[in-house]
């Protein structure tokens, strides 16, 4: 949750390369501290325990940090920046409720997931409803767009559905599979809209360069 916090000032204070850098920079500096613990036993002050919090049971490795930054990275060049932003409000807030709700209060388990429950992804849809809404108005208020209060719910209300439709799925990583969910229905009906930005930044840079190009 906190990192999903973290990432919005980053992006919406900085330029997407620098984002870019602290987000692999973080990658490197997990697979370093990693590397120190499994093959030579060093502990990383503070940071070895936090990195051990957050893997599951099966884990030996931070497979799940690493691969949720980077598909927040991709997300961020590839899909328009306030989706990219909800995106990353699907898992931090509603991957993360869901845990914490399907855990001390799982009572109807998911018929094909049995790990999972329906009170868990509720809560997770609603976490996650509401996560993106506030990055989405922030990120308006931010770069001055106004959009149709309608319809922004109605794009986060549709990735929140499928972010907790993916997260339930057995045997994925929800790191990643929870914020494409959310992604890929949300990009589809955002540029539909005709919401600005319309495009991700590299899409937009493609096209930018076609007419150079042609």
């Amino acid at each position: 949750m906190l990192t999903g916090l973290v990432a919005t000032p980053i992006v919406l204070y900085t330029t997407p390369e620098y984002a870019s850098v602290i987000c692999v920079s973080t990658v490197l500096f997990i697979v370093c501290v990693e590397v120190l613990h499994r093959y030579w036993g060093l502990q990383v002050p503070f940071w070895s325990q936090q990195l051990q919090s957050t893997r599951r049971e099966h884990e030996t490795f931070s497979w799940a940090s690493i691969g949720f930054l980077l598909t927040l990275l991709v997300l961020l060049w590839l899909t328009p920046v306030p989706i990219a932003l909800a995106a990353s409000a699907m898992l931090a807030f509603g991957d993360g409720f869901s845990a914490l709700v399907g855990r001390a209060a799982g009572r109807h388990k998911i018929w094909y997931n049995r790990g999972k429950s329906w009170e868990g992804s509720l809560a997770g849809l609603v976490a996650g409803l509401a996560g993106a809404l506030v990055l989405i108005h922030w990120y308006a208020a931010e770069t001055s767009h106004v959009y149709p209060s309608r319809w922004i719910v109605v794009v986060c209300l549709l990735g929140s559905l499928f972010a907790m439709i993916g997260e339930s799925l057995p045997r994925v990583q929800d790191n990643i599979i929870v914020p494409i969910f959310a992604a890929v229905p949300m990009t589809a009906v955002w540029m539909l809209l005709g919401l600005a930005p319309r495009w991700g930044l590299l899409p937009l840079q493609w096209l930018a360069a076609a007419p150079t190009l042609g």
